[in-house]
């Protein structure tokens, strides 16, 4: 499986068909998005910060209180290997097309893609 993360803005600058998007932020995609993208494959109720979560401690405001709550809350409750086997499934029944991790934060930005690479213990190429 090739596991990829990238930021809706950057998604206009892909190759749309060569990847499958996966939705990992709550906050829903830009109007936009749904209109050149065909499908993507929404966990965002798996792998989204909570909105209280936002509120309370946004990652780029306060990402010292957000990254060990985020690591508790979201991914404390994530089973590794069931969410390995899962986006496994995803890459197959897509073609085997690259899986991209979606969420709002530029790659120079505090994001919690990042923490989700480091729990799956697989390097996540940014694109």
């Amino acid at each position: 499986m090739k596991l990829f993360s990238s930021y809706y803005d950057n998604v206009r600058n892909l190759d749309i068909k060569e990847y499958t998007f996966v939705r990992v932020s709550r906050k829903e995609p830009p109007e936009w998005f749904q209109g050149i993208v065909e499908s993507h494959v929404d966990l965002s109720e798996t792998f989204g910060p909570s909105p209280a979560m936002l509120k309370e401690c946004p990652p780029n405001e306060n990402w010292e209180m957000f990254e060990p709550r985020y690591n508790e809350e979201i991914l404390g409750s994530i089973d590794k290997l069931s969410t390995l086997d899962l986006l496994t499934k995803i890459y197959g029944e897509t073609g085997n097309r690259p899986l991209v991790l979606l969420c709002y934060e530029t790659p120079s930005e505090n994001c919690h893609r990042h923490l989700i690479s480091g729990f799956l213990g697989i390097e996540i190429t940014e694109l």
